[in-house]
């Protein structure tokens, strides 16, 4: 049979008795009908077998002179007949038979009653009434008889009945019509009892169907897609080769995807220094970067086309796919797409940072030689501790290991001398210098040259430093010194702190205390308002950016890093030349939004490290990718410090809120008055469980570096 999603979406299914049209469909009903009802039937025939020996047996005791009638009836006809009827359900023909031998079993039945009332005592007629009910009701229900055979059986009873009555004329006139009327209620009641049962299960029997046929449609949906997942991690195993080809193994992906959806055409595009670039042929236009970004999930457009973006694991945009008119856009289809679109993003990022690490190299390798034919001498560096070495140098002195050759001078501007790598990132890296002019140390932060950022870098490393300079605060890391190395490199000389990072501190003592927070918070927000002072913005206000150094009160925060700082009067294309600034889990929304930010922009940032470090916990949870960390910024709302901390007092929750409040004109102006305010309420508060951390404030040396590069990157 043949049952469609739409005819049960539309209600057509059959609600009735007829037959189905289709003579193949009511076959198999029949079928059907007959596997579900030969249990009940046989139950129900050995069930009337037993009622009318269980009957022989008291007719003596109820009817002594008719007894022998009664059983000749019961045993030598009606038990016989059941017998055989009930061994003919095991024979392979019965089917074919089975409605047919139902209707004969209760005609048989039937007619034994009302002989047995005729020939039986006067005084148990109404006992023989109530038998011919009993019949009646059994017709429609357990003998699964269908409605017609059914109401033919019952009827033929009832007239048997009523015939035989009027003939012998036993009962009043007043007492015929009484029964008369009960047979009547009786055959009603059968008639819709038997007409809602094969109802019933002809409606089951088309929704079983359907469903089968769902289960079919979808167990094939299922093949198709196992074999498009097999042949997908075929194009995975052969992708690292394939990668050397991209368009080849580009098209590859295409048809797969082209087959999995039944979709007209499947575009690849790869976005190649800001321009779509297509890996595959076909008519579809090339979607812009605004289209591929505004996509939140894969959902068909207007025109009936899917936009699917490539990001790598980073959260990067490197492409993306064109669907044109897919036909199977189910679940399972989207998934495997969106696992498609996973895998190629990958490999684009992949070809993407190939690309970059050949550059590094090559300017590393160029910076190298130029140095070599000017005669400074190069450093050497221990992979295992950092230590610097001459270039003569084979292995450290410290662990054995042996050095690695760097394409820097070994001494900068016969003055500074490199002691130790701090840190590094993608542009740079901060060292551990000696000054053995003033013999102090220094932290040296070295910008690479070769790089095609290199201006740029170089401008905003001395925006750096003149920010910095500006502030002349001791809350703030003090800069020395700016300058070029031979090879073009920039670099800037700054204060050498011993301690820990805030963000260390944190993750290796938890959450401070109420008053240490306070104290971190005075003296932050002093070197901060210093800042603003000046009109020097921070914009990257985080834990990282907030070192802790040993002090007899305890510890004394330091301000770091004003790599991104905005600075009154400063050139735009200094301040604000490469979109937003900031760590994504500290950034206010305005910033995640675009905006250049203030002073309430810091402010949103401070109290956010105030909540981590009141609480131990980063007031936005680190996410998968960069994106989603900026739409948790912009979407979610802060949680409150009471519901990590029970004993904090309302009052603090509601400064809190109004600091990290998204529309910043609902923030406080003034970062020194919330600090103040904020500090001398935390200094009030005690909290039944002991917090803090352990003071004094222990010597990092890597981790101080690793803080000092965070702007290298």
């Amino acid at each position: 049979m043949t049952v469609t999603e739409e005819s049960l979406a539309t209600g057509s299914q059959r609600a009735g008795i007829g037959a189905f049209a289709d003579p193949a469909t009511e076959r198999a009903f029949q079928h059907d009908y007959f596997l579900r009802s030969i249990r009940p039937v046989r139950t129900a025939i050995t069930l009337a077998i037993g009622l009318f020996a269980l009957f022989s047996v008291l007719d003596p005791f109820f009817a002594p002179n008719e007894a022998p009638v009664l059983l000749t009836i019961r045993l030598g006809i009606v038990i016989p007949i059941l017998s055989v009827l009930l061994a003919f359900t095991w024979s392979r023909h019965f089917e074919r038979y089975f409605q047919p031998s139902q209707f004969f079993a209760v005609m048989v039945g039937g007619s034994a009653l009302v002989a047995m009332g005729l020939l039986g005592n006067p005084e148990l007629t109404d006992a023989q009434f109530i038998a011919m009910l009993l019949a009646i009701l059994w017709t429609h229900s357990v003998s699964r008889l269908q409605f017609a055979w059914a109401n033919a059986a019952s009827l033929f009873i009832s007239a048997l009945y009523i015939g035989a009555e009027l003939w012998l004329g036993r009962l009043p006139a007043v007492g015929l019509v009484n029964n008369i009327f009960f047979i009547a209620s009786a055959n009603l009641i059968g008639m819709i009892a038997s007409y809602s049962l094969e109802a019933g299960y002809r409606r089951d029997f088309q929704q079983r169907q359907l469903l089968d046929q769902r289960r079919n449609a979808l167990q094939e949906s299922m093949d198709r897609l196992h074999e498009a997942e097999r042949r997908v991690s075929e194009l995975e195993m052969r992708a690292p080769d394939s990668l050397e080809n991209l368009p080849r193994w580009a098209e590859q992906v295409a048809s797969e995807i082209r087959r999995t959806v039944e979709a007209s055409e499947v575009r690849i595009w790869r976005c190649s220094n800001g321009e779509p670039l297509a890996l595959t042929d076909g008519e579809s236009a090339a979607p812009t970067r605004e289209e591929v970004r505004a996509v939140t999930e894969m959902t068909r457009d207007a025109s009936g086309n899917v936009l699917v973006p490539l990001t790598g694991l980073s959260g990067e945009f490197f492409g993306a796919i064109v669907i044109s008119s897919p036909t199977a856009w189910g679940a399972a289809e989207r998934r495997l797409v969106a696992g498609f679109a996973r895998y190629l993003g990958g490999a684009l990022e992949i070809l993407e940072k190939r690309h970059e690490l050949a550059l590094v190299e090559a300017r590393r390798e160029g910076a190298r030689r130029r140095l070599q034919e000017a005669g400074v001498g190069l450093m050497t560096l221990c992979p295992t501790c950092g230590r610097v070495f001459q270039e003569s140098a084979e292995r450290c002195d410290v662990d054995g290991s042996r050095l690695a050759p760097r394409a820097l001078p070994f001494r900068v501007q016969d003055r500074y001398q490199f002691v130790r790598l701090l840190g590094q990132g993608g542009m740079g890296q901060v060292f551990l210098a000696r000054d053995e002019r003033l013999q102090r140390d220094v932290a040296i932060k070295v910008l690479l040259g070769e790089s095609p950022l290199d201006s740029d870098a170089h401008a905003q490393l001395a925006h750096e430093a003149r920010a910095v300079a500006r502030i002349g605060h001791p809350g703030v890391v003090e800069v020395f010194d700016l300058g070029h190395l031979d090879d073009g490199s920039a670099f800037i000389v700054m204060e050498y702190l011993t301690g820990r990072a805030l963000s260390e501190e944190i993750a290796r003592h938890g959450r401070g205390s109420p008053r240490q927070v306070a104290a971190l918070l005075r003296q932050v927000g002093e070197a901060l308002a210093a800042a603003h002072r000046t009109g020097v913005v921070h914009r990257d206000i985080k834990p990282q950016n907030v070192f802790l150094t040993r002090h007899p009160d305890g510890f004394h925060a330091r301000l770091l890093d004003f790599g991104v700082a905005r600075v009154a009067g400063a050139a735009e294309h200094l301040a604000d030349s490469s979109g937003p600034f900031g760590t994504p889990a500290y950034m206010a929304p305005e910033q995640v939004a675009g905006e250049p930010g203030d002073e309430r922009s810091d402010l949103y940032s401070l109290a956010a490290v105030a909540f981590e470090a009141l609480v131990g916990k980063r007031l936005v949870r680190q996410k998968p990718t960069v994106a989603a960390t900026l739409a948790s910024v912009l979407n979610e709302a802060p949680p409150s410090v009471s519901s990590y901390l029970p004993g904090i007092p309302p009052d603090i929750d509601r400064m809190f809120c109004h600091a990290l409040s998204r529309d910043p004109a609902r923030r406080p102006c003034s970062v020194g008055e919330w600090v103040a305010e904020l500090a001398e309420r935390l200094d009030a508060v005690e909290l039944p469980e002991p917090a803090g951390w352990p003071l004094p404030i222990t010597h990092e040396l890597s981790f101080r570096g690793s803080l000092q590069a965070s702007r290298a990157d």
